[in-house]
């Protein structure tokens, strides 16, 4: 039985400021007390998420953050913490899926788009251009999003973007 909100937050607000501090140990340890009396509270499962791949922990935190993407299969930020942790086991397919869903769902946001477009450029998939294309579009300014465009256009050759 899920534990009402009320006892969860004070307990998950000092989780995250454990994990802020840097405490790894004390935020794994809260979250996992958090879980035994919300087994599928999904902000519980995103923070552990983070928690574990802080210490390398990739397909713990996987598990973790898909439990939350059960929950909340359109929240943007698990999106991104999917995606990345896929990315970082190596599985750079499905990392692009949540980039790309993620960049739907938050269309000016430039995060999104930035880790699609590298991902993308990482996966060899000429559509890295028009998505980083996109990026700078919208975000003239992101530094990073011009190094990997460049990057793409030496890889690539310049695509036309119609």
């Amino acid at each position: 039985m899920a534990a009402p909100s009320s006892e969860i937050e004070p307990a998950l607000v000092e989780a995250i400021g454990n994990y802020q501090a840097g405490r790894l140990d004390q935020a794994e340890a809260s979250c996992q007390r958090l879980l035994r009396r919300d087994p599928n509270h999904p902000a519980v499962h995103q923070l552990l998420a983070v928690v574990l791949m802080q210490r390398g922990k990739m397909r713990a935190a996987r598990d973790h953050i898909e439990r939350s993407l059960a929950a909340r299969p359109d929240h943007v930020v698990s999106l991104l913490i999917a995606g990345k942790a896929a990315r970082a086991e190596g599985d750079a397919a499905a990392a692009a899926r949540r980039f790309q869903r993620a960049a739907a769902l938050a269309p000016d946001a430039a995060e999104p788009v930035y880790l699609y477009g590298s991902t993308l450029l990482e996966l060899g998939d000429t559509a890295a251009v028009v998505a980083l294309r996109l990026l700078l579009d919208r975000h003239p300014s992101h530094a990073a999003g011009w190094c990997e465009l460049g990057v793409a256009w030496k890889k690539f050759g310049e695509i036309s973007v119609i």
